[in-house]
This record gives structure tokens, sequence and C-alpha cells, in this order.
């Protein structure tokens, strides 16, 4: 049971729920050790006690004499003359009688010493509403405030160990032949869902000062212009509606200025790319400038990442490389070899670092001022479509929409921890500020609150 505990707060401080779920797992071991004293107290009060064996033996004759103000007991109990104020308890449990004095230990008698003319005798020393006894012409007394508040205090102590066992339970559970535990993203999970447009296909970015959300989504036809939804956060509306000249395939925020990048491509021709910038704060497209210099023919631009000097675009295209582009003459400026063909791409803006994956969910790990991969990340799945990063928790997650799953990644351990359920999740945005992620799915966002 101990290395059971142990395993399961060391795989929680591991995983992807991060401090939240540390806390949360001690918080369930602070209530199990309360339950466990508080059971070890109930079974002291209801063992068998041995000063009661020794004089309520089979065989011992006992006897029980009662006088006007006070009842007379076998010695063996520990009294010999019990003032009828000075009892504080008296309960009948089965056929026995128990009486506690105040002050002392209390004693056991058989149901059949304490008669009814005893009750009336016990009941006229203590206020007429006192619940010590029943009243005269009952069958048995009920039990007492005291013995009530403890075994009601027992009961809850007994529910409590239940529902703690079924917490555990849930959070240790794990699918049948998954290799990592399976979180459904349950009704509150998904917050809320956002409708914009009825594409199968999107591409989210968010300014989290700006509480904006970017949806770009194709056109109605193959290579036909699309559009960018505009969706506020704080109210879950969409706001604006931006039509593009281009078929989007990513769209990137930079949230110091406040502007949003559109990749994707005009026409049939899909060499190289165009970009459209999009002013945020007008909500108004700046300009759509095609890429130039030696990006590599024939792919299409498929993710991009804006850096953190504000100068430089990270494009990824299915070819073994990232691509830099320098914003203000929109021409490839450099290249970063890759042991994948990334077809998704994401900046770390914290930890500096870019995440780029292909379609099978391997994962390459890259410093973007040494401009070489320093880690990759086994995160295989089936046609991964998105990856996004919650830099302050340092998770990463990538979606399959085949799988209808979200894995969710550790970017120090750069291990897979989790797997959140889904439908059909085929992009993904973070928002730092309250960790929630937003999956765009058939033109509709779900909001999972973590």
């Amino acid at each position: 049971m101990a290395r059971h505990i142990f395993d399961l707060v060391s795989r929680e401080s591991r995983s992807g729920s991060g401090l939240s779920g540390v806390v949360g797992v001690y918080l369930v071991l602070l209530v199990l050790a309360v339950v466990v004293v508080v059971l070890a107290t109930g079974v002291r009060l209801l063992r068998r006690n041995p000063l009661v064996a020794s004089y309520a033996a089979a065989g011992t004759r006992l006897w029980v004499r009662y006088g006007s103000n006070a009842m007379e007991v076998p010695p063996a109990t520990g009294y010999t003359v019990v003032p009828y104020s000075q009892i504080k308890d008296l309960a009948f449990i089965g056929g026995v009688a128990f009486i506690r004095p105040n002050g002392g230990p209390g004693f056991v008698l058989p149901r059949e010493l304490v008669p009814e003319s005893g009750l009336v005798l016990i009941q006229a020393a203590h206020p007429p509403r006192s619940s010590l006894v029943q009243p005269s012409g009952a069958k048995s007394a009920p039990v007492p405030r005291d013995m009530r508040g403890q075994i009601v205090l027992v009961t809850c102590a007994a529910v409590v160990v239940l529902v703690v066992f079924a917490v555990i339970a849930v959070i240790d559970m794990k699918p049948a032949g998954s290799e990592h535990g399976s979180v459904p993203a349950t009704a509150a999970d998904v917050r809320t869902t956002i409708a914009v447009g009825s594409e199968p296909y999107g591409s989210l970015a968010l300014d989290s000062d700006a509480k904006s959300l970017y949806v770009a989504t194709p056109g109605a036809e193959q290579n036909s212009p699309g559009s960018v939804f505009v969706v506020d956060i704080a109210t879950n509306r969409v706001a604006a509606t931006i039509p593009l000249t281009m078929n989007p395939k990513s769209i990137a925020v930079d949230p110091g200025t406040h502007s949003a990048y559109v990749l994707g491509s005009a026409g049939a021709d899909t060499q190289g790319g165009v970009f459209t910038v999009i002013d945020c704060s007008t909500n108004t497209v700046t300009g759509t400038i095609p890429l130039t210099g030696s990006m590599p023919a024939g792919l299409p631009a498929m993710g991009i990442a804006i850096g953190t000097d504000k100068r430089t675009a990270f494009i990824v295209n299915q070819s073994k490389s990232i691509e830099l582009v320098d914003l203000a003459t929109n021409k490839q400026i450099n290249s970063i070899p890759l042991p994948l063909a990334a077809t998704s791409i994401t900046l770390d803006p914290a930890a500096r670092k870019l995440f780029v994956v292909d379609t099978e969910g391997m994962i390459a790990v890259i410093d973007p001022v040494a401009m070489a991969v320093v880690g990759t990340i086994d995160g295989r799945g089936h046609e991964i479509s998105s990856i996004a990063v919650d830099p302050g928790a340092n998770i990463l997650y990538i979606s399959s929409g085949r799988e209808g799953a979200i894995k969710v990644v550790d970017t120090i351990a750069r291990v897979v921890t989790a797997t959140l359920t889904v439908p059909n999740p085929e992009a993904l945005a973070v928002d730092p500020t309250t960790h929630n992620i937003y999956a765009y799915t058939s033109g509709e966002i779900s909001v999972l609150q973590r």
C-alpha cells in the first residue's frame, strides 16, 4: 500500500497536471490519515472492555438496588452507589444497558436489571426535556446524544474511506492496453463550444493579452480563399470575420505587436507559400506577401511560429528542415535541419525552445539560438495534426483527429504523461494565463478547462 501511494504521488509529480495534481494527491492522503485516526478511535470505543468481562462473565450473579436518590450496583463495576443525578449517559444496545456517571468510566448491566421502575427514578432526577432515557412506558431508551454523535462520526468516517479509495482508483486508472492514462474530456472539462463556420479543418492562434482567439479556416472549394474568425474568449463569441485572398494552412500571433501571420497558398501553386499579415487591433489585412528565396520546391507551407525577436518566422513544410524567414524582407534567411518531416510547429517563449511534430507523432526539440536539435520525444500516434504549448506549466499538447485524442507531454521529462479523449481535434491552442485548451473540430471549438 505504501509503495502504491509513493508511485501514485511520483507519477502525479511528473504528469501534466503539474502542481495542482500533486497537491490533490497529498490532500487525499491527508484525508486518509484523518480517517484512519477516527476509525481507530471508533474501534476503541466499541471493542470489548476487559473490566466488563471480569464482572459480567457467564454465571456471575449480578444485582441492582434502586433507592429514592441513588442506585446500588456490584462493587466489581467500580462503583457501589451511583446517584441518579450523576448519571450522564444511559443507552440500551440490544440486551445491554450502558451507564456512564459524570467524571468516571461507564459500565454495563443486563437489560433486565434496569426495569421500568428504575428508569422512572433515573428520569425523575433529570430535566423534563432530557433525552437521557426514554419516557415511562417505552420499550427501550434511545441512544443518548453523546453516543449518537460517536455513531454518526464513525459512519461518516466509513463513507469518507470509501470515497477516498474511489478517488485513488480513478486517479490510478488506466485503460486496458494503453501505455498512458486516458482521461476522457467530460462535460465538466468541455465548458462550452463555439461555432466558427463549417469547414472540417482549421488552425488556431491565441493572443492571451487581447483575450482573442484567431481561427483560420480554408474555403469551401479546394485552394479557394478562406477566412479568419476572431473569437472573444471572455464571452466565447465570434467578434469579427476577416476574409482572406489565400487558402490558409496555419496561423500564428505575435502578442508583442498584436499582429497575426497567416501562412498558406495562393491558388493551385503551393510552392513556397504566402503570408497574410493581420493587424489585430483593427482586425484588418495589411498585406499578402509571397515568400521568396530558397524555400523547398513543391512542398506546401504547413506550420508557422513567430520568434521572440519579433523579426523571424519559423516555417515547416513537410521537409526535414525549419525555414527561417525575415519578416522585414519576407525572404528565407536560414534553415535548421531536422530528423523528421515536420508538419506543425510551436514556440515555448519561456524555455526558448521550438517544438515540431510529424504526422506520426515524433517530436523534435530545437534550440533556435544554437539552431540545433537538442532532443526528441516519442509521442507516436496516427495522423498527428497539431501541436501547442503551455509555457507556464511546461506542457505540450499534440492532437490526433483520427484517434480522437490529445496527448499531454511533459516538456521537462520529455515523456507523454496522459491522453485526453476529445472527438476529432484538428487544431489546438492554449491560453497561458488560464491554461485552458482550445480544440478545433469541424467548424466548432471545444474549450477544455485544465
